[in-house]
């Protein structure tokens, strides 16, 4: 046992430092600082969860624990929130998905409530939909929301396996997919995104893969497996489309970003699981502006991550 115990850790730490230490390639995405931190007041943060860029250039981000709505500048700097804990119309429980309209309007996910509220940007209640169930149209723990340039909202109902499109008045326009693992099929699908075109791209999260679907819901591809490989993944969660289409990923429980060409093959990874200045802990959403700057939300830690 004495001889063989040295190789035995050698094993050990060739398969869970080496190899994933060597999976994570130099990347050209460099840190550029973090906001936020934990706690209930103005500007913190208790497990933020979504992220949103709206067209008045502002960081909208659901502050889950809070139960509420945070807003802050490109820059980092907090400038408001709006919500508080509750189960009322305008109140939150367990904010998650978050997207803003061409218009501005803000519409929040409450998975455990089953809702969508539609807000201004000042946090103005405008509408919700309260719509339980798994008939075409209703939803079952909701999670992630993407608005197209024409307003039309795409809902992923994790709950029910599906994605679902709606009208900006909240009538359906179509359903696709169902449980399973074969093309087009899901199991617990969370975040989504949009390419230029305004193709659909769906973080099959059960499944450990991203799949692409047409704007009317036909499956296109798909790419991913398990692993902590270049190009594989453990709980792909946050998904954003930045310069020339290419594809930014969570790779939520290997704590790293891996990014990818529009037809999903691999280019490199950042990121190393710590709570220090550029590492990410548990992250979740993930949005890019115009300039192609990167906002990754690091909910373990309670903040937000800025990458070139």
């Amino acid at each position: 046992m004495k001889k063989i115990a040295p190789f035995f850790f050698f094993v050990l730490f060739f398969v869970f430092v080496l190899i994933p230490g060597m999976s994570r390639a130099k990347t050209n995405h460099p840190f550029l600082l973090s906001f936020g931190r934990a706690g209930s007041k103005k500007g913190e943060l208790g497990l933020p969860y979504g992220i949103a860029l709206g067209p008045d250039g502002l960081l909208y981000v659901t502050d889950l624990a809070n139960n509420r709505v945070d807003i802050f500048n490109q820059s980092g700097k907090f400038l408001r929130s709006f919500g508080s804990s509750g189960t009322k119309p305008g109140d939150f429980l367990g904010p998650e998905g978050i997207a803003c309209s061409p218009s501005g309007d803000v519409y929040v996910v409450e998975p455990e409530m089953n809702r969508v509220q539609i807000f201004s940007s000042y946090g103005k209640l405008l509408g919700v939909w309260n719509k339980m169930g798994s008939l075409p149209g209703e939803f079952y723990h909701p999670s992630q929301i993407v608005i197209n340039k024409k307003g039309d909202i795409y809902l992923t109902d994790t709950g029910n396996n599906r994605v679902e499109e709606f009208t900006p008045y909240g009538k359906l326009i179509r359903t696709f997919g169902k449980y399973g693992m074969n093309d087009g099929e899901f199991e617990n699908p969370t975040f989504l995104t949009l390419t230029s075109s305004g193709d659909i791209l769906v973080s099959d999260t059960g499944n450990d893969r991203i799949q692409i679907f047409s704007p009317n819901g036909v499956y296109l591809s798909s790419f991913g497996q398990i692993g902590f490989q270049a190009g594989e993944f453990d709980n792909p969660a946050g998904i954003a489309v930045g310069e020339n289409n290419k594809i930014y990923v969570v790779d939520s429980r290997n704590d790293r970003i891996e990014e990818f060409l529009p037809d999903g093959k691999f280019l490199n990874s950042w990121g190393e699981k710590g709570k220090g200045k550029g590492e990410l802990n548990k992250p979740t959403g993930i949005a890019v502006n115009s300039k192609g700057d990167i906002y990754v939300v690091n909910s373990g830690s309670d903040q937000i991550e800025e990458f070139k």
